[in-house]
């Protein structure tokens, strides 16, 4: 975790001036990830109160993520009750974080419609991690998921 800190620390990946206007948000996704992973929960939510401002595309789906992970599962549900009608609730570089929510709150709650729907979304990728972001944010395997 330390080098990933320090690699995150320098100039080019911080959250604030970002001036790429497809992906300045990105910088904000790395350090909210490295929180997430390293336990750093209020961290985490401090970057995402950050991302308004990095202009991040789905603030909500990491908001949904960084309380699952904390056993809060009702920003989740809610999320998913409103993406529920879509057949692809967001963009294909954002789609692993979703099927991660989905796999996490099914975990969480234990709801059998939502389990369901996770081990249907998640078996087509038995045996694979999954890529979000083109490759800044790596999740899974899905099979630990499966078995979650």
């Amino acid at each position: 975790f330390t080098e990933a800190a320090d690699a995150l620390g320098g100039e080019a990946l911080g959250m604030e001036g970002e001036d790429h206007e497809a992906f300045g948000f990105m910088g904000c996704h790395l350090h909210w990830s490295l929180h997430l992973l390293r336990g750093h929960f209020a961290e985490a939510e401090k970057v995402l109160a950050a991302l308004p401002g990095a202009r991040y595309p789905y603030p909500g789906l990491l908001e949904a993520l960084t309380a699952v992970e904390q056993g809060d599962a009702a920003p989740a549900l809610r999320l998913i009750a409103e993406q529920s009608d879509r057949p692809a609730p967001y963009p294909r570089a954002f789609m692993p974080l979703w099927l991660r929510l989905l796999a996490q709150t099914a975990a969480t709650t234990g709801d059998r419609r939502l389990v369901t729907l996770a081990e249907d979304e998640l078996t087509p990728y038995t045996g694979q991690w999954v890529v979000s972001l083109y490759g800044c944010d790596i999740g899974g395997p899905v099979d630990l998921w499966l078995g979650m």
